[in-house]
Formats: structure tokens, C-alpha cells, sequence
């Protein structure tokens, strides 16, 4: 048996013995997915996207599907690959370690597209947790040595496409064709380039396209091919083994972010707010640092870095740009990080003063956790404190109030209904009707 078959056989008993811990785990990564988008929506990089997909897939009242926030409705394809965009614009998504990237993004789009598309009554935390438990299983079992580009793109689409299974109630034999068609349809995405981002970023909005299209090809008897994953180079001798389906699912091993850019800068950022508590800091306490001294493993030198990022998207990936901000604007101006604040003086200064080394023990680390050291240098002291990885890990978990005061800042503009939505998905004796959560994060900022 092919390894998708068997897979698919074990993802569907899965689907059939979803946990209250598992339920409870899909509540935390739809509010979190939500409160991301509300704060997306209205980005340039949503405002391109809309613009990109012009009249493409545009079925308006006859094909009734939400872009969230924003008070319009198209066609399916077109309306899940924006509200991924969405999700995904600040880098401050949910993620998972041994992935090595972000399912939130890939999963909810496709789950409330699908629900609304076909106003199906299964329960979505269950969709939730099947999307994920596809996705993940199939990601975390790469060798990380054997491939370069670690983006969600290329296995987001088996999220999408184990979604729409679950939610169009299609029968055991298409999910292998589906997961099938994912894979081979998975945008392909080009090496990284350190010296600059290609405004693709992880690609996640088109692996959702690529999924949903998956799972219509297996539903229309499209035959799939089943011999994908043994054909994959970035598994090893034995990888394909530990793709299994089991409980506890993956949508239980999430992390949860505190700031907008990359998860493998979030150690320094904490260790930084442990160090100056009364962060942002006065002109003369910034002029005072000689240095910055950020140590970590060695793929974090493969993002951009620019000390004086153009982009939004460009500041994501800069550990100098990030550091400085959080000292000179405060820990807060990272959630999110916005336009004004790219091309700051003070900013700028102090990220040219920011130096990234690396230490074997951390690359070892890699991917399951992201330990860093962080050295401030003034005259005649050096203040240094390290982390084994990031706060909001499983292992490390944001306190709940972190949590929904991420939510109410990201969703501050969309009002109360907007708030109550996300505090309710967080309460776990409060029942989850995805049609009545669409319909709030349906209309624009202007009529809540």
C-alpha cells in the first residue's frame, strides 16, 4: 500500500474520533486566525491581492462566499485564496515547529468557504483538526536537511484538501485521490533569496486554491497520484513511516505569535522585553548601545535582514529591523508592525547596530525549537540573557490574556461584535455556528 492510501485510511478514522482536546485546541487557532485576518484586511499586500484576482472565479450572489471583513462575496476559489492573504499579511499566524510553518492560514479559509459554499452542519473544529492533522503529518516527516525552501505553500494544499473532504462529506476513497492531487498541485515556489523577498511569501493563499481544486478533482473520480510522497526528495530512509494520523492530533501543538514577523526573531524579541521592561527607550538610553549582538541558528541568516526594510514584508524578515523596533517603539509597535514605522531614523540607526552569529548547539535545535542569546553592549557593560525558544510554544504557552489582548488589538477597528466573536471562540462552553461567525466577519469596518 502507497503511503497516501495508507495515510488517508488512518486521517479518516481520525475524522471519526476528533478529542474535546483536540476541539478545544481548534477553537484557540480559529479565533487566532481570525483576529490576524481582521488586521490583514486592508494591507497592501490584501489590496494587491484583490486587484491581482480582478474578475477571476467572481460568481457574486451565485456563488455565495465570504472575503472576510469586507462586506463583498465571490466565487469560492477566489474568496478563500483572499482570506488566506489576509490571514497571513502580518506574519502573525499560528505555526507549528517540526512543519516549520504556518497551517492556520491554509486551513480556516478553506473550512468556512466550504461550510459556506455547501451550508453544511458538520461541526468546523473538526474540520479544523482534520485540515490540520493532514497537513502537518505529511510536513513534520521532511528531512529539513533535504530542502531549502521552508514554506507553507508547498504543504498547505493538503490542508485545504482534507478540509474540503470533511466538510462536503465525501466518502473514504476520495481523500487519497484528494491529498494526492494536493501534493502534485502545491505551488512550487522558488528557492529563497536572502538579498530580497519575492512578494510571494510563503505561499499559502495559492496551496488553499490548489487544495480546494484538489479535492474537486478526486470528487469528480479525477484519479490522483497515489505514488506522490515516494517520489518526494525532501523525505529520507524511514520518513515516510512517521506519517500516521493519531491522537493527540497536531492542532494541539500550535504556537501562537506575540509579534509580527518571523517565529525564528520572537526568542530575541521576549528576552529584549525581559531586558528593558520599560521599552520603548529614551534617545539617550539608544544612543548608549554600542551593540546588539543577536546569536542563532544558521538558517535564520538566510532571511533578508535589511536594517532599513522597504516593505512590510521585508521588516517580517529582518532580525535588525525587528530588534530595533521593539526598543525604540516598544514591544506593542510589532503588533502589527506598521508603514509609518519602516524608514524611522532612530529605527534604523539602532537596527545598523544589530549583529547576527550563529552557535552549532542552536542549529541543532532546529526545527523543533529556536533557541537564541541576546547581548546588549554599552559602556563598559554588556547585559545578556538566552531562551530555549519562544513564548506562546506548547511547551511555553501565552497566558490567556496575552492572547485576547493580541485579538482585541489586531480587531480593534471591526468593533464589538468583531471582539465578542473571537472572546466567545475562546470560551469553551460557548458553541461554534460557523455560518453565524461568518456573517460577523462579513461586513466591513465601516458598518460594525
Amino acid at each position: 500500500m502507497l503511503t497516501i492510501e495508507r495515510f488517508a485510511a488512518e486521517l479518516y478514522a481520525f475524522a471519526g474520533s476528533v478529542t474535546g482536546a483536540e476541539r478545544a485546541a481548534a477553537r484557540t487557532c480559529l479565533a487566532d486566525a481570525l483576529a490576524c485576518a481582521a488586521a490583514g484586511v486592508g494591507t497592501p499586500a490584501h489590496a494587491s491581492a484583490a486587484a491581482a484576482m480582478g474578475d477571476l472565479d467572481r460568481g457574486g450572489d451565485t456563488q455565495p462566499v465570504t472575503v472576510w471583513f469586507s462586506g463583498t462575496r465571490t466565487g469560492v476559489l477566489a474568496a478563500a485564496y483572499l482570506n488566506s492573504v489576509a490571514v497571513s499579511a502580518h506574519d502573525l499566524d499560528d505555526g507549528h515547529r517540526g512543519a516549520i510553518g504556518h497551517p492556520g492560514g491554509a486551513v480556516m479559509p478553506a473550512v468556512l468557504a466550504e461550510l459556506e459554499l455547501t451550508g453544511s452542519t458538520v461541526d468546523p473544529l473538526e474540520a479544523v483538526a482534520v485540515g490540520y492533522e493532514a497537513a502537518l503529518r505529511i510536513a513534520q516527516a521532511r528531512d529539513p536537511a533535504r530542502f531549502e525552501r521552508t514554506a507553507t505553500g508547498r504543504w498547505g494544499s493538503y490542508a485545504a484538501a482534507a478540509a474540503s473532504w470533511f466538510v462536503h462529506g465525501d466518502p473514504p476513497a476520495t481523500l487519497a485521490h484528494a491529498l494526492a492531487h494536493a501534493g502534485s498541485l502545491a505551488p512550487q515556489l522558488a528557492p529563497p533569496d536572502p538579498r530580497a523577498v519575492d512578494g510571494i511569501k510563503e505561499g499559502t493563499p495559492w496551496a488553499v486554491v490548489a487544495g480546494l481544486m484538489a479535492a474537486r478533482l478526486a470528487r469528480a473520480r479525477v484519479p490522483g497520484p497515489l505514488y506522490l510522497l515516494e517520489r518526494e526528495d525532501a523525505y529520507g530512509p524511514g520518513d515516510l513511516d512517521r506519517i500516521a494520523a493519531r491522537h493527540p492530533g497536531t492542532v494541539t501543538e500550535s504556537y501562537f505569535k506575540r509579534y509580527a514577523c518571523c517565529r525564528w526573531i520572537h526568542p530575541v524579541l521576549d528576552r529584549l522585553a525581559d531586558m528593558y521592561p520599560g521599552a520603548p527607550l529614551s534617545a539617550a538610553e539608544l544612543a548608549g548601545i554600542d551593540a546588539v549582538e543577536v546569536v542563532t541558528f544558521e538558517r535564520s541568516l538566510r532571511l533578508t535582514n535589511r536594517p532599513d526594510p522597504r516593505t512590510l514584508e521585508e521588516a517580517h524578515y529582518s532580525f535588525p529591523f525587528c530588534v530595533a523596533l521593539a526598543l525604540t517603539a516598544g514591544p506593542d509597535a510589532l503588533l502589527p508592525i506598521r508603514p509609518e514605522t519602516l524608514g524611522d531614523p532612530a529605527t534604523v540607526d539602532l537596527a545598523k547596530r544589530v549583529r547576527l552569529t550563529t552557535d552549532p548547539a542552536y542549529d541543532a535545535a532546529f526545527p523543533g525549537r529556536t533557541p537564541a542569546t541576546v547581548r546588549v553592549r554599552t559602556a563598559g557593560r554588556v547585559r545578556e540573557l538566552s531562551t530555549p525558544t519562544a513564548r506562546g510554544d506548547p511547551g511555553l504557552p501565552l497566558p490567556a490574556e496575552a492572547l485576547r489582548h493580541k485579538h482585541r488589538r489586531l480587531a480593534a477597528r471591526h468593533g464589538p461584535a468583531v471582539d465578542a466573536a473571537l472572546a466567545r471562540l475562546l470560551d469553551p462552553t460557548s458553541p461554534v455556528d460557523a455560518h453565524e461567525l461568518t456573517q460577523t466577519i462579513s461586513r466591513p469596518q465601516e458598518e460594525r
